[in-house]
C-alpha cells in the first residue's frame, strides 16, 4: 500500500510510514471519531438521489456477483478535516471494518471508492490482499476517466462508470494472470473457499 501522504510504500504490519512517519494514531488526533458507515453506500455528503442510489447499489451487487471474494463500497462526504481525500480514505479504509468479510493481509480484498462533493475529486483504495495485482497506475487511469463526470457534479454516472471500469480492469487482470501463469480466478476461490494457501 502506498502512503497517501508522501507516497512512499507502506506495509500493513508498520505503525507508521518509515519514510514520513505518518501513522493512524495522528491521523485519528485529527480525524475525530470514525464514522459509522454501511457495507454498500454511505452517503455522508447527501448527493445521491434515491434512484441513482439504487442505480449504484444494482452496480455494486452486480460486481459482488462477477467477484465474490472481493468487497465494494463507497462513500461521499462533503469536506475532510485539513487533509486530502486520499489521505481520508486511507484512514477510513483502516479504520472501519466493512461488515464483517473485513479481512487483514492478504485476505483483505476490500475496495473503497470515495468521493469528495466539495473537489469533485474521488479516490479508490484496495486491501493488501489485491495490491499485487492491482497497481495505482490501474486505479489512477479508471479515475481519470470520470473527470468529467465529477468535474460536473454527475455523482451517479462517474461513480457508476468507476464501479463497471473496475469490473473491466479486474477481467483483464484476472485472464492476464490466467494466461501467464495458468491459475484462473475459479481456482483461487476455489483454494480460498477450501482454506488452501493462495
Amino acid at each position: 500500500m502506498e502512503c497517501p501522504y508522501c507516497g512512499g510504500e507502506l506495509s500493513e504490519f508498520l505503525p507508521q510510514c518509515p519514510h514520513c512517519g505518518i501513522d493512524l494514531t495522528r491521523l485519528d488526533a485529527v480525524m475525530g471519531a470514525v464514522p459509522r458507515l454501511s457495507p454498500d453506500i454511505t452517503d455522508s455528503a447527501q448527493i445521491l438521489t434515491a434512484p441513482v442510489r439504487r442505480r449504484l447499489l444494482a452496480s455494486i451487487h452486480r460486481f459482488h456477483r462477477s467477484f465474490p471474494q472481493i468487497r465494494l463500497s463507497m462513500v461521499t462526504v462533503s469536506e475532510t478535516p485539513n487533509v486530502s481525500l486520499r489521505t481520508y480514505a486511507f484512514w477510513i479504509f483502516n479504520r472501519s471494518a466493512f461488515g464483517s468479510g473485513f479481512s487483514k493481509g492478504p485476505k483483505n480484498r476490500h475496495i473503497l471508492l470515495a468521493l469528495h462533493s466539495g473537489s469533485n475529486e474521488a479516490a479508490l483504495m484496495v486491501g493488501y490482499g489485491l495490491e499485487p495485482f492491482v497497481g495505482r497506475r490501474h486505479l489512477d487511469a479508471i479515475l481519470q476517466e470520470q473527470i468529467p463526470h465529477f468535474s460536473r457534479g454527475a455523482w451517479g454516472e462517474g461513480l457508476e462508470g468507476t464501479v463497471q471500469l473496475l469490473e473491466q480492469t479486474l477481467v483483464e487482470i484476472w485472464s492476464a494472470i490466467d494466461q501467464t501463469y495458468g491459475v484462473s480466478i475459479r481456482q483461487i476461490y476455489h483454494e480460498d473457499a477450501h482454506g488452501e494457501e493462495l
